[in-house]
């Protein structure tokens, strides 16, 4: 049984500072009062999911479930934004390609080297942006992580290959950015 999320095991400064900062952005940039609404539910949980795995490398069900249903939810409601089906598809997709991913690297490695709440966030991404975001998101997370890689060497530290690194803040960050630009 996972241990349960707690609203005490998250870096409170940060979180508010992240909320304030990039909410108030977003309703500077954005008058239509529905997506305003659906972009601070999203910035909140994607906010909370990168300052929770960086703290405790794993993403929680309590928040993840929620999200793909909320996303899934906001699809029905706006076909404006994306059709149900791709919305419905990208939960799939997301979830399924990294499931795929993961087994495999487990299979190969005999190790786990990514986690399944990782691939509950790509079925949340999936969810909120469509199928169609799915290559993006990925790339532009998996690009994130390899530039996070390369800044212990430039600032004198040792690399260790066998370190788990936390791929939750990255996928967070490439969601927020293809939710702003759609």
């Amino acid at each position: 049984m996972e241990p349960r999320a707690s609203l005490a095991d998250i870096h409170w400064p940060a979180f508010a500072a992240g909320l304030v900062i990039i909410g108030g952005a977003c309703a500077y940039m954005m008058p239509d009062l529905p997506r305003l609404a659906a972009s601070l539910v999203l910035l909140t949980a994607l906010l909370y999911l990168a300052l929770y795995d960086i703290r405790h490398m794993r993403l929680p069900n309590a928040v993840t479930f929620p999200l793909i249903a909320l996303g899934l939810l906001h699809a029905g409601l706006n076909q404006y934004d994306n059709p149900f089906a791709d919305s419905l598809i990208g939960a799939a997709a997301g979830y399924g390609i990294l499931w795929g991913i993961s087994a495999a690297y487990r299979a190969l490695r005999g190790r786990d080297g990514l986690g399944l709440g990782d691939a509950k966030l790509v079925a949340a991404a999936g969810a909120w942006l469509g199928w169609q975001s799915l290559p993006f998101l990925l790339l532009f997370a998996a690009g994130g992580q390899l530039l996070a890689l390369l800044i212990p060497p430039l600032i004198g530290k040792r690399f260790d290959s066998s370190a788990a690194i936390p791929f939750g803040p990255a996928i967070t960050l490439s969601f927020w950015a293809l939710w702003l630009v759609r």
